[in-house]
């Protein structure tokens, strides 16, 4: 069985023809699995991308929720904002939360300065000091040691074994 690489690229295709099955197959340049991308570079910029705006539509939930309900403090405040939007922003981030991102830390940055009602021009570093918040680099690698602490901590009958045979 053989198969015929086209080199004809498109936008977002290439096209693989197959004789013997008389198919045409078409690979794309990412994929979508369990609500993130994986793409051929494995960058998931994509997947941030798309966290990020989701985490930022939560977000519109929780200022909502702030302006109808005057007079609510900080706990409160924050209790959304970890109830909310956190969990969406780190959603498997122990899968892609090993690169440098940088969406994330700016919705913080907006979410920050919402609660202190300054401009955007405000100095990060100020908001960040005033609220004592956890970055979202840090809280992903948070993430990624529970991970792995998780996968170290398995039932041996429940891990993959390698491809040598041998367990680890």
């Amino acid at each position: 069985m053989y198969c015929i690489y086209s080199h004809i690229r498109r936008i977002f295709k290439e096209r693989f023809s197959c004789p013997n099955l008389g198919v045409v197959l078409y690979a794309h340049n990412t994929y979508k699995y369990l609500g993130y991308y994986i793409d051929e570079h494995l960058s998931f910029k994509k997947t941030v991308n798309t966290l990020t705006s989701s985490a930022s539509r939560s977000f519109g939930r929780v200022v909502n929720l702030f302006k109808k309900m005057k007079n609510l403090g900080f706990k409160t405040y924050q209790t959304l904002y970890q109830s909310y939007v956190t969990p969406i922003m780190n959603y498997s981030s122990a899968i892609w939360g090993f690169g440098e991102q940088h969406e994330p830390q700016v919705l913080q940055n907006r979410v920050s300065r919402f609660y202190l009602e300054v401009n955007r021009y405000t100095a990060v570093a100020a908001t960040s000091t005033e609220l004592d918040w956890l970055d979202p680099k840090f809280q992903r690698w948070l993430e990624i040691v529970r991970y792995k602490k998780r996968l170290a901590n398995m039932e041996p009958d429940c891990q993959l074994e390698s491809t040598s045979g041998k367990n680890h």
